[in-house]
C-alpha cells in the first residue's frame, strides 16, 4: 500500500513539474513575441500591435525580418526540441505540404479556447479550430482573415486571443521557415 501510495505521489510530482516547464516554455514564447511586436510597433499598446500584425500579415506588408528575429528562433528551437512542440503542433502525413501544424484537436488549444475571457472571441476562436479540423492542409493565411475580418478591436486585448495569434499564427509560420 505504501508503494502505491509512493507511486501515485511521485507521479503526481513528475506530471506537475512537466506542466510547470511546458507553462514556462509556452509563456516564454509569448513573452518573446510581445517583445517583437514591441519592436515592430513601438508606438502601439499591445493589443493594437496584435491587430497590426494581423492586418499586414493578411495585406502581405509584414516585415519578413519578424520572423527571423533572433529571439524568436532560439525560443522557438528549445521549444520543438521538448515535449511541449507536439503539444501544440502534430506531425503532418507524408502527402501533406507542411511537416507540422497546429493541432486544434489538443488539450492545449482546448485549455486556451475555454480560457477566454468573453464569449465573442472564445465562439470565434473555437469555429476557427473546428473549422481547421475539417480542412486540414486549411492556408493560415485564410485564418488571419477571419480573425482580421471579426475580432473586434477590444478582441485584441484578451491574452487568450493574443495567445491564439501568437502560438497558432506566428510560431506556425515561423515554424513554417524555420526547418
Amino acid at each position: 500500500m505504501k508503494k502505491i501510495i509512493l507511486i501515485f505521489l511521485l507521479n503526481s510530482i513528475i506530471s506537475f513539474s512537466q506542466t510547470e516547464s511546458e507553462n514556462t516554455e509556452i509563456e516564454n514564447l509569448y513573452n518573446e513575441f510581445n517583445l517583437t511586436l514591441n519592436k515592430y510597433y513601438p508606438s502601439e499598446k499591445l493589443g493594437t500591435s496584435y491587430k497590426l500584425f494581423l492586418n499586414d500579415l493578411d495585406k502581405k506588408k509584414v516585415n519578413p525580418q519578424i520572423i527571423r528575429e533572433k529571439n524568436i528562433v532560439e525560443a522557438f528551437s528549445k521549444i520543438k526540441n521538448s515535449t511541449t512542440f507536439y503539444k501544440i503542433w502534430k506531425k503532418n502525413n507524408v502527402n501533406s505540404a507542411r511537416n507540422n501544424s497546429i493541432n486544434y484537436e489538443s488539450e492545449f488549444y482546448k485549455k486556451l479556447v475555454n480560457d477566454c475571457e468573453d464569449e465573442y472571441s472564445k465562439k470565434l476562436l473555437k469555429e476557427t479550430g473546428n473549422t481547421v479540423i475539417l480542412i486540414p492542409d486549411l492556408n493560415p493565411f485564410v485564418i488571419v482573415g477571419t480573425y482580421v475580418d471579426n475580432f473586434k478591436d477590444e478582441n485584441y486585448n484578451n491574452e487568450s486571443v493574443q495567445k491564439a495569434i501568437c502560438l497558432t499564427i506566428y510560431y506556425d509560420i515561423v515554424e513554417e521557415f524555420t526547418k
